[in-house]
């Protein structure tokens, strides 16, 4: 008997609060279990990705799961 692996349908690729750069990928999923939010953006497989750099931030907003990156304070970096 062979274990087949169990397809994700989405993984998490950066948690909340680490730092991202532009570009860098988040979520790579099927279909859009999460909502993409502030400075961030949807390729055409759904995988979302950070426009800018910053710390990832998650929330729930009307009962959608949602993913932001805020930028970070000069005095932060």
């Amino acid at each position: 008997m062979v274990a087949t692996p169990i397809p994700s349908a989405w993984v998490l690729k950066k948690y909340a609060g680490e730092h991202v750069l532009s570009g860098n990928i988040l979520i790579r999923q099927r279909g859009t279990h999460i909502k993409p939010g502030l400075n961030v953006d949807v390729g055409k497989d759904d995988t979302i990705f950070a426009t800018i750099e910053g710390l990832v931030v998650y929330d729930v907003i009307k009962g959608r799961k949602r993913v932001n990156v805020m930028r970070l304070k000069k005095s932060d970096q």
